[in-house]
């Protein structure tokens, strides 16, 4: 609500790019536990360039396809090259690692 209130790009940019991340950390999770779209959708963030619907669909498909799914708005690049990561390893602490440093 303050961002709306006081529009900074730099700022609201920052803001978005951090609740894409959290939600998509969120989700790798969720998939990792074996939780369906009811347990993930709680743990969502509102407000990033990722539709949510994005985020239940990467509840259901092979790995191979993360990078293609969630690998998407202006830090699309980021999070497909932090889904391969997660694919190769199988562990959500690269991608962390990754996207804390973005």
């Amino acid at each position: 609500s303050v961002l709306k209130k006081h529009k900074n790009g730099a700022i609201e940019s920052y803001f978005t790019a951090q609740i894409d991340f959290l939600n998509v950390l969120s989700a790798i999770r969720a998939r990792t536990l074996g939780w369906d779209e009811e347990k993930l959708l709680p743990l969502l963030i509102p407000g990033g360039n990722i539709p949510e619907g994005t985020f239940t669909e990467s509840l259901r498909v092979p790995a191979e396809q993360l990078a293609k799914v969630l690998g998407v708005g202006p830090y699309g690049r980021l999070i497909a090259s932090a889904m391969e990561e997660f694919r190769e390893t199988g562990s959500a602490q690269g991608v962390e690692r990754r996207m804390d440093g973005a």
